[in-house]
């Protein structure tokens, strides 16, 4: 299935258009899953913290062990294993929480 969980580690690729040839920094973007894009068929949005900003990607790879929201010593739930994100345009996108 390619649902992650809500607030892990993300990694978003960079399109290419975006990259720059200083680093291997400058590929990917660091960030939090908030789940399947509503506005795009199969791509994620990542929040990136140090950008202050909401990045859709299919291309994003996942760490589901790391919470980074979470306090000091809580982050962690079990040994990662980063993973790719399935980027299948057929899946509905995530839907928000009703309360």
């Amino acid at each position: 299935m390619s649902i992650w969980p809500w607030g892990c580690r993300a990694w978003a690729v960079r399109p290419t258009g975006y990259r720059r040839k200083t680093g291997i920094e400058s590929h990917g973007s660091m960030g939090i899953n908030l789940g399947r894009s509503a506005v795009q068929p199969g791509a994620y949005d990542i929040w990136i913290p140090g950008e202050s900003k909401v990045m859709t990607s299919s291309e994003v790879y996942f760490d589901e062990t790391l919470y980074p929201w979470r306090k000091a010593g809580d982050q962690r739930v079990a040994d990662p294993v980063p993973q790719p994100g399935d980027a299948d345009s057929s899946h509905p996108p995530t839907l928000p929480l009703v309360s």
